[in-house]
């Protein structure tokens, strides 16, 4: 039986500390790859998501600006009068027309989540308890006597990374009758 079990472990071929060490080496670089470019995905996906949004709040901006011109160009020219630095832009909530206040600091241009009638949510300057990440202010800049520059700035930190989208559009304050 002693000759049976020796000729058996000689037969035998084992593995040596330093292959299973090459093998486990292998095998954690094939896994260590793809989560690695999971993670990065997740992060991308993150930032885009953030730029998207930031991008739709400063077109709103421009789009609020346009519409004060629309309804009212004699507050719109008071706008563009007081904005030439940091403004804030918004619909004053009852009205159909948009409001504009000094934007002294960061936080006084942070806006806010509020609920929507449908269910949904929508970033506005209105104070309330759920504050997002989300910064926005526009610019006013006279070019001529008919003819404003209208810059928004919407900017955001993404894990220590300031986003930031600056769109400009030119408003003329002509009166079509």
């Amino acid at each position: 039986m002693k000759k049976i079990t020796k000729k058996i472990i000689k037969n035998i071929k084992a593995f040596t500390i330093l292959e299973t060490l090459i093998t486990i080496l292998a095998i954690s670089l094939m896994i260590v790859g793809p989560v690695a470019f999971v993670a990065k995905s997740f992060h991308y996906s993150d930032f885009i998501n953030h730029k998207i949004i930031a991008t739709g709040l400063s077109q709103e901006a421009l789009e609020l600006a346009t519409s004060l011109r629309n309804l009212d160009l004699d507050e719109f020219q008071k706008m563009a009068s007081k904005c030439s630095k940091s403004c804030l832009i918004d619909w004053g909530g009852n009205g159909s027309t948009p409001t504009y206040s000094k934007c002294e600091s960061d936080s006084e241009c942070q806006l806010f989540l509020l609920p929507n009638s449908d269910g949904s949510r929508s970033y506005r300057h209105i104070y309330s308890s759920e504050a997002s990440d989300f910064y926005r202010y526009i610019e006013i800049t006279k070019n001529g006597s008919q003819s404003y520059t209208v810059e928004a700035n919407t900017y955001s930190y993404n894990n220590g990374i300031k986003l930031e989208v600056k769109l400009k559009k030119i408003i003329f304050a002509i009166v079509v009758k």
